[in-house]
């Protein structure tokens, strides 16, 4: 009968298998940690579009329908003769929506945290679209924050500029983009677990789209006023 051999492992033997064994958990540790770190970056730039969607999607829907009509100071009193007015160092945009509501809509710091502010008010009669004469209806005020757009994200920057289509950014072919004139909108938006998102967003003015063919693009541009 063949006699079995009894010897175990060498102490040798055992270092090289611990040796291999630990750099096959560094490897995979690695990859695991490369994988993570993949992750939660998608999901950072997922989430942060998202957030910045919700903002440029309601701002949009109200600055595309701005009507060609002068916006007037908050007390009705004189009118600035202006369509469309983009102040506090691009900050703020004030303009007259649809039904003859005047809108502005600006940034404010209150505390740590920034809200984007909506204020509105009945300066044109709704059915007429003739200047409200004497006290002038005011609407609650709209607060676009973290509660609002959710995630935990907030706005944290915002400006409005004329985009012209001279640049060289409007050659993009990429960039799809209307006849009429276009503003064009940055947008920063964060929360206190992900990076910061920030994206630029195109808004066509649909509501002065009309008056194109009649005065020309410039002297439509020309009624934006840009402090």
């Amino acid at each position: 009968m063949k006699k079995m051999d009894n010897k175990g492992m060498t102490l040798v033997e055992m270092l090289v298998s611990f040796i291999i064994l630990g750099i096959l958990l560094v490897v995979a540790a690695k990859v695991i940690h490369s994988c993570t770190e993949v992750y939660y970056n998608n999901r950072s730039v997922s989430y942060g579009i998202q957030a910045a969607q919700i903002v440029a999607t309601e701002i949009r829907g109200e600055i595309e329908d701005a009507l060609p009509l002068n916006v007037y100071d908050i007390d009705n009193t004189s009118s600035r003769g202006y369509y469309i007015i983009i102040s506090d160092s691009n900050h703020m945009i004030e303009f007259v929506g649809k039904n003859g509501i005047q809108k502005k809509i600006y940034l404010k710091q209150e505390g740590t945290k920034s809200v984007l502010y909506e204020e509105s008010w009945q300066i044109y009669d709704s059915d007429t679209l003739d200047a409200v004469t004497g006290s002038i209806s005011a609407f609650p005020e709209k607060q676009i924050d973290s509660s609002y757009i959710g995630m935990g994200y907030e706005v944290k920057d915002i400006t409005f500029e004329i985009f012209y289509r001279n640049t060289e950014e409007s050659t993009n072919p990429d960039l799809q983009i209307s006849d009429c004139p276009v503003l064009k909108m940055h947008l920063k938006v964060c929360n206190n677990q992900f990076d910061i998102y920030e994206c630029d967003e195109y808004i066509a003015l649909y509501g002065l789209y009309g008056l194109q063919g009649k005065y020309g693009i410039d002297n439509i541009l020309n009624k934006i006023q840009v402090n």
